[in-house]
């Protein structure tokens, strides 16, 4: 055998299983010491619940973009009041002064004859909606003259008056032949109406997207609070195996380094708390955008915010029909359809013929004295009947004629728009049913994923606390059961917007959740 070399020294092997010792009970010693942050405070500090029939009240009376299209809808009823106006009575009131000097050569009357003549006349008329234009008017009126007479060396003038006259008229305008007829004298207003039911039905359609827009924001927020909770139990759990962990390594039946394993997967899972924090904070100042609301007032979190409702539509075709019905998208291009059939018969009406009647009955009183021609009046004596007929009928209108061809050219068009709505409205509302059918099989498979993996956790804990299993195994089974967790949340949470996006379609968001006269008075300023 050969001898050991000089310089190198054996130390004996008590020696060596010594200073192993020392070194893993120091490392372990270290490990002991290293002290994780603590969980952040919960979600319910400083924070406000609201629930989705508070979300709806404050979207009404605060969302700006609702508030815009109310500014719309007073402008149409102010117009709808204008086109009213029309048909209100108009008093008139007319002052006139006549100086007439005439030359006269007739007779003994030759030279210039002078003439005064100062009236003053008042008219009251009306109109019908049957095109019935009716007048009445009042004249009261003083003359004087002055006619120059000339004989054989002799002239003089002769003076006539002061004359005092009055008067009393009443005309009626019939049109007998006028377009459309009734449907063309009432044509401005129905025009009105029409815009004004638009403008309501935009005010609905935008109320109902805005709504939808707001409960889908509540809803992801309500899917990042769930989240931040499951991070936050399976924060929780993993806390709870590291103690059990620390109670085996101190018992000495598990290496101090799997300690670090569990410390790892504390760290991460405090990260994507924190991250899941971060999230809620985004979801509330969305929400607080949507409602108009100022950011900076603290957190925002969903309270009473249940599954989705059942919407008694389960077949494609009711789905469509009630769609058709409902739907503010379709009922606003419907108006826009009924609008333009409107506008075609007003651009009709100059290629037709027009004939009026027109009768009228004056009555007057002359005298020197104003009682006197008041009393002439009144006896009927001096009275004039008028009728006549006016008729009219264009020639070659061609620029009549194209504004009837691009009427008819944009009825055609809106009925176009609305088929073609009515048919992605069938083809969204079977796409949606069939949606909701695959997340409620979906929402059945998730949660019993859940089931499976917290009976997983629960066996390997059980395994864990015997020592026969490792910390990465309890972790393995715990990021199953959190992933499983999660998916439970997201699925429940697409099932719940496919919902929303339902009740949108069917008019449902409009007119059962929205109410429409605190719709249309919110905000207005008007009593």
């Amino acid at each position: 055998m050969s001898e050991p070399h000089p310089r190198r020294r054996v130390l004996p092997r008590a020696v060596c299983c010594g200073l192993l010792a020392a070194v893993a009970f120091v490392a372990a010693a270290a490990a002991e010491e290293l002290e994780l942050p603590p969980d952040p405070p919960p979600l319910a500090a400083a924070a406000e619940e609201i629930t989705e029939e508070a979300v709806l009240e404050r979207l009404v009376r605060g969302s700006p973009d609702l508030a815009r299209v109310r500014l719309g809808l007073r402008e149409r009823a102010s117009e709808r009041r204008g086109v009213d106006g029309s048909w209100d009575p108009v008093l008139g009131a007319e002052l006139g002064v006549t100086n007439a000097r005439t030359p006269v050569a007739q007779g003994i009357t030759r030279g210039i004859a002078r003439s005064e003549r100062y009236e003053l006349s008042t008219s009251l008329s009306q109109r019908f909606r049957p095109g019935t234009v009716a007048s009445l008017s009042l004249s009261n009126a003083m003359s004087r003259s002055s006619v120059p007479i000339r004989l054989e060396g002799f002239s003089d003038r002769i003076e006539q008056g002061p004359d005092l006259e009055v008067g009393v008229t009443l005309s009626v305008t019939q049109p007998l032949l006028q377009g459309g007829g009734r449907r063309v004298n009432t044509l401005p207003e129905r025009l009105a109406d029409l815009r004004q039911s638009g403008e309501l039905l935009v005010l609905g359609r935008e109320a109902s997207v805005r709504a939808t827009e707001a409960l889908v924001a509540l809803r992801e927020l309500q899917f990042a609070v769930e989240t931040h909770e499951v991070r936050r139990r399976s924060l929780a759990r993993s806390r709870e195996q590291l103690a059990q962990a620390e109670a085996l390594v101190a018992g000495g039946r598990m290496a101090a380094a799997e300690l670090d394993i569990g410390r790892q997967r504390i760290a991460a899972g405090l990260e994507a708390l924190i991250a899941a924090r971060g999230t809620v904070e985004q979801r509330s100042d969305q929400l607080r955008r949507l409602l108009g609301e100022a950011p900076g007032r603290g957190r925002l979190l969903p309270g009473g915010v249940g599954a989705p409702r059942a919407r008694g539509v389960e077949e494609a075709e009711e789905a469509c029909r009630v769609a058709e019905l409902a739907s503010p998208d379709l009922l606003a291009v419907q108006a826009q359809v009924e609008q333009a059939r409107l506008a075609a018969v007003g651009a009709e009406d100059p290629l037709r013929p027009r004939l009026d009647a027109t009768a009228a009955v004056t009555q007057a009183g002359l005298d020197d004295r104003y009682g006197g021609a008041w009393g002439e009046l009144v006896r009927f004596q001096a009275r004039t009947l008028f009728a006549g007929l006016v008729f009219s009928m264009p020639l070659g209108n061609r620029a009549a004629e194209e504004e009837r061809v691009r009427a008819e050219l944009a009825i055609e068009r809106a009925e176009l728009e609305r088929d073609a709505l009515r048919r992605a409205l069938c083809h969204e509302a079977t796409d949606l049913l069939r949606q909701a059918a695959l997340l409620a099989e979906r929402e059945e498979l998730a949660a019993l994923r859940v089931t499976l993996a917290s009976r997983a956790v629960a066996a390997e804990s059980a395994r864990f606390e015997r020592g026969l299993g490792t910390v990465q195994q309890g972790l393995e089974a715990m990021e199953a059961l959190e992933e499983a967790e999660l998916g439970l949340v997201r699925v429940r949470t697409d099932r719940a917007l496919v919902a929303l996006q339902l009740d949108h379609l069917l008019g449902v968001t409009l007119v059962e959740r929205l109410g429409a006269a605190d719709l249309v008075q919110a905000g207005r300023g008007e009593p």
